[in-house]
């Protein structure tokens, strides 16, 4: 009785037999150091680094990039300004149709084109918002989200909810680059309008 021809393998067989199973025969002809298979080196086709796959990780043989992080650069810059037809949208648009998306979700999504990812971005101000270059950076949708809870969602001149207008934060001294708490208050669309056209009092002492 001998040692199975595959190094790892501690079984015996017959003087006329070289493996113990087709296992160890095949593991011993591709030159396998242990059970797990054959190590195929690759080249990542987006860093161009070397790295290693087993002939028994069936998902990962198949694999282009050496990592998850490459593997979605790749992607991406696949996709980039790609021209998508009209009918491939319609197919898109219908596969998310009734798709319920979870609040974590549309969370990540919303930090996705947040900031300088958006595509708007300009030092903090709308491109398509007319007049927006009056404001400066510090004027934020989270400075008048804490302007409108701090005024309990309420216009300060009418009471107004924002039922029937919709509630704005305004500068009461005027100067849109003053952005401190105490110069900013919440007003409905009607109020904010008289105060600008003079019909109504600025005074919100």
């Amino acid at each position: 009785m001998t040692k199975c021809n595959f190094g790892p393998c501690e079984k015996e067989v017959s003087k006329d037999a070289k493996c113990c199973s087709k296992t160890c025969a095949n593991l011993s002809r591709w030159g396998a150091t242990d059970f797990d298979g054959k190590i195929t080196k690759k080249i990542c086709t987006n860093c161009g680094n070397e790295f290693e796959v087993r002939r028994s990780e069936e998902k990962r043989r198949q694999r282009k990039c050496c990592s998850p992080e490459c593997a979605n650069a790749k992607k991406s810059a696949t996709h980039k300004n790609k021209i998508v037809s009209s009918s491939q949208k319609a197919k898109q648009r219908e596969a998310m149709l009734g798709r319920e998306l979870t609040k974590e979700h549309r969370a990540a999504i919303g930090r996705g084109v947040a900031g300088k990812n958006n595509s708007h971005w300009i030092d903090g101000r709308s491109q398509q918002k007319e007049g927006a270059a009056d404001y400066n950076f510090e004027f934020t949708s989270t400075l008048r989200t804490t302007i409108k809870k701090r005024d309990g969602y309420k216009c300060k001149k009418c009471n107004e909810d924002g039922t029937s207008f919709k509630l704005f934060v305004h500068h009461i001294d005027m100067d849109k680059h003053n952005n401190s708490e105490e110069n900013l208050v919440t007003v409905c669309g009607s109020c904010h309008g008289k105060i600008h056209g003079g019909s109504l009092s600025n005074d919100f002492s």
